[in-house]
């Protein structure tokens, strides 16, 4: 936080004189005391702050995308996969060779997380086991593990209390990659 003086001036008029065509107005400035006025600066946060950046926190009862995650890193995309047996399924995907992550900032408003997790069905292999972790604040709360041509249910995941809600997507696979597709994301 910066401080900045915001000085009020007092204006008096001191003459006035009238003409024909013109008029004059002769006016004289007296300055208060400068009073200081705590600002943020955009350019400098104070420690511990993300600036100006707000986060929009993920509403109830709706499915999420990938806006709703908190800076999402990796090849995540949002999109329509067939997976298992399920045709055009909107979710958001990436293709894992090893391990990425996904992290909701949720203030502490949500009781439940749901969702499903499948392999595309285009996956380059389809001999790949994922493995998908749920951290709340650091804190280990479920984990599944899946195959292809399977989707794996996550209801109801115990998120409550939870600020930091990171899924920790790691695949093991025989010679290629998978593309992992999470779909019907809702927290309650």
């Amino acid at each position: 936080m910066t401080e900045t003086e915001t000085v009020t001036l007092e204006p008096t008029i001191e003459t006035v004189t009238l003409s024909p065509e013109t008029v004059t107005v002769e006016v004289t400035a007296t300055a208060s005391e400068p009073t200081p006025t705590p600002t943020m600066a955009a350019s400098e946060p104070e420690s511990g702050e993300a600036g100006l950046e707000t986060l929009d926190v993920p509403s109830a009862n709706r499915p999420l995308g990938l806006d709703d995650f908190f800076n999402p890193r990796g090849e995540w995309e949002e999109g329509r996969w067939n997976v298992a047996d399920r045709e055009n399924e909107q979710g958001i995907a990436a293709t894992i060779r090893r391990a990425n992550d996904l992290e909701l900032r949720l203030q502490n408003r949500f009781s439940t997380l749901s969702f499903d997790a499948g392999h595309a069905n285009d996956s380059e292999s389809s001999e790949c086991t994922t493995q998908i972790d749920i951290l709340v604040d650091g804190e280990l709360r479920e984990t599944h593990s899946f195959e292809f041509n399977v989707i794996q249910p996550f209801k109801d995941v115990d998120i409550s209390d939870g600020n930091a809600i990171k899924l920790i997507v790691s695949n093991t696979c025989v010679g290629g990659t998978s593309r992992v597709v999470l779909s019907r994301i809702q927290v309650e």
